[in-house]
C-alpha cells in the first residue's frame, strides 16, 4: 500500500533533526572554541608580564624581582609567582602560597582556550632560563566566555526552537493545502457548486491527500452527474406525462368518454413510470446484478420462443453454441435486457424481415449480436439511442408503443452486470445491437 505521506514526514523529521544535531554540534564547538580564547589585548598585557619577569630574573635581582611580583598581585588581584618545574619558589613572595601540586597540573599556555567553568584559569607562561616559568591566575576581568551561558541558551534552545517551529509550520502548510481545499469544496458543493474540483489545483501529488483530493473528485463527478441525470429525468418524465395526461382529460371532457383511449393512456403512464423508477434504482442505489449463474442459451432460448409467439411473420435466427455458462450476473435484469432488444428489433423492422442473434465467446468475453432488417440508425444518433427519452422519430416510437426508455434501461443493466453495449449500422440497411459480457 501507497504511504508517500507517511515517508515523507518521515523523512523530513528525520533529516532535519540529524542536520539540526550536526550543525549545533559544530557551532556549539566554534562559538566554545571562539569564546573561550583569551582576548588580544589580554594577551599582550600577559606577554609584557612574562617579559618584565624575564628581565628582572636575568638581572638577578630578587628583592626587586619580589617587589614587581607583589605589586602584580596587587594590581591584578590575583596569585603569581615565578618558579621551578620541581615546585621550588625562586623568589618568597609571600603571603600568597603555592598551593601543592599546582604545577604538575599546569598545562595551560597564553595561546590555550579556557574552560567555560574556569577550572584551568591559571596560566604557565615560560621564560627563557630552562625550567622556569611565570605562573599568573587569570584576573577575572580577562577572563574569556563572558556570555557563554546566553550563547549556550541561544544555540540549544532557541535555535532548535526557531528551526523546528519552521519546519513544523512547513509541513503543516504541505497538510492543510488540500485540507482546506477540501472544505472549499465541500462548502462549495453545499450551495450548488457541483462543477468545483481540487486535484486540477493540487498538480502532480500524487501521495494519500492527493488521492484523497482525487476520490473526492471522482465523487463529486458522479454526484453531479446523477443530479443532472435525475433533472433531466424529472423534466423528461414530466414532458411525457403531459401528453397522455392530456388525451385523458379530453376523453373525459367529450360527452361520450373513450374507455379503450383512456385504458391505453393510462397504460402508457403506467410504463413511463415504472421504466424512469427502474432507471432511477439503477443509477442511485448501484445494486448487485453479479450475484447469479445462469445458462444463457436456455436464456435466449426462452426469450426468442415468446418473440416467435409475438411476432409469427417475422423468422429469428439463432446461431450459438448447445450451452454457454454465464457467472456474476442477473437472470431478471439480463433477461429483460435481451428481450427489450429482440423486440426492438422485430418492431422496427418491415414484414417477414429477420432478425439474427449469434453467440460467441473469447476467452473473457461472451459477444451476443442482434441484427434487424429495419431502417436502421443514422450515424450520429447510435449513441443517443441510449439516452433516456430520446427518439429519433416521436411518432413512429409511440405508434410502436415505447416510450424511450428501453435501451436505456437495456444500456444500464448490462453495464451493471460489468458488460457493454454499442450500436452499428448494418448493411445495406438495418441495426446492430452488440453486447459484451465477461464470462466470469
Amino acid at each position: 500500500m501507497n504511504h508517500k505521506l507517511f515517508w515523507k514526514l518521515f523523512l523530513s523529521i528525520t533529516i532535519v533533526s540529524i542536520l539540526l544535531f550536526y550543525f549545533v554540534k559544530i557551532i556549539d564547538d566554534y562559538v566554545e572554541s571562539e569564546m573561550a580564547s583569551i582576548s588580544e589585548p589580554h594577551r599582550s598585557k600577559l606577554l609584557t608580564y612574562r617579559q618584565q619577569a624575564d628581565t628582572l630574573i636575568k638581572q638577578g635581582d630578587k628583592a626587586a624581582t619580589n617587589r614587581w611580583l607583589a605589586e602584580l598581585q596587587q594590581a591584578e588581584s590575583t596569585f603569581a609567582a615565578i618558579v621551578h618545574t620541581t615546585e621550588t619558589l625562586l623568589v618568597d613572595n609571600s603571603p600568597m602560597e603555592l598551593p601543592y601540586g599546582y604545577i604538575n597540573t599546569l598545562d595551560s599556555k597564553i595561546d590555550w582556550t579556557i574552560h567555560p567553568d574556569h577550572s584551568n584559569r591559571v596560566l604557565k607562561l615560560p621564560l627563557s632560563q630552562p625550567n622556569t616559568a611565570l605562573l599568573i591566575r587569570l584576573p577575572t576581568y580577562m577572563l574569556p566566555g563572558k556570555y557563554w551561558q546566553e550563547a549556550h541558551v541561544l544555540l540549544h534552545f532557541l535555535f532548535p526552537l526557531v528551526l523546528m517551529t519552521l519546519v513544523t509550520f512547513t509541513l503543516y502548510r504541505q497538510l492543510m493545502t488540500p485540507i482546506k481545499l477540501l472544505e472549499a469544496a465541500t462548502q462549495q458543493f453545499s450551495e450548488g457548486k457541483l462543477d468545483y474540483r481540487i486535484k486540477p489545483l493540487l498538480g502532480k501529488r500524487d501521495d494519500e491527500l492527493g488521492r484523497l483530493a482525487g476520490n473526492f473528485d471522482n465523487m463529486a463527478e458522479r454526484i453531479n452527474s446523477l443530479i443532472q441525470d435525475q433533472r433531466y429525468l424529472i423534466n423528461a418524465l414530466s414532458h411525457e406525462l403531459r401528453t397522455p395526461l392530456q388525451r385523458i382529460e379530453l376523453s373525459i371532457s367529450q360527452d361520450q368518454a373513450d374507455l379503450d383511449r383512456i385504458r391505453r393512456e393510462t397504460e402508457v403512464i403506467k410504463e413511463l413510470v415504472e421504466d424512469t423508477l427502474s432507471l432511477a434504482w439503477l443509477e442511485n442505489e448501484n445494486p448487485n446484478l453479479r450475484t447469479e449463474t445462469l445458462d444463457i442459451i436456455a436464456l435466449l432460448d426462452a426469450i426468442i420462443d415468446d418473440a416467435r409467439f409475438e411476432y409469427p411473420d417475422n423468422p429469428i435466427e439463432l446461431d450459438s453454441p448447445n450451452e454457454l455458462i454465464l457467472e456474476n450476473s442477473s437472470e431478471r435484469a439480463l433477461n429483460l435486457a435481451l428481450e427489450n432488444i429482440l423486440r426492438n428489433a422485430l418492431r422496427h423492422s418491415p414484414a417477414h424481415g429477420s432478425v439474427a442473434l449469434e453467440v460467441s465467446t473469447t476467452q473473457e468475453l461472451i459477444k451476443i449480436t442482434v441484427s434487424d432488417q429495419g431502417q436502421g440508425v443514422a450515424e450520429e444518433y447510435l449513441e443517443m439511442i441510449f439516452q433516456p427519452f430520446f427518439r429519433i422519430d416521436s411518432s413512429r416510437e409511440r405508434s410502436s408503443g415505447g416510450v424511450g426508455l428501453g435501451l436505456a434501461l437495456t444500456k444500464r443493466q448490462i453495464e451493471k452486470m460489468g458488460g457493454t453495449i454499442k450500436a452499428s449500422q448494418r448493411l445495406p440497411r438495418g441495426l446492430v445491437m452488440t453486447i459484451f459480457l465477461p464470462i466470469r
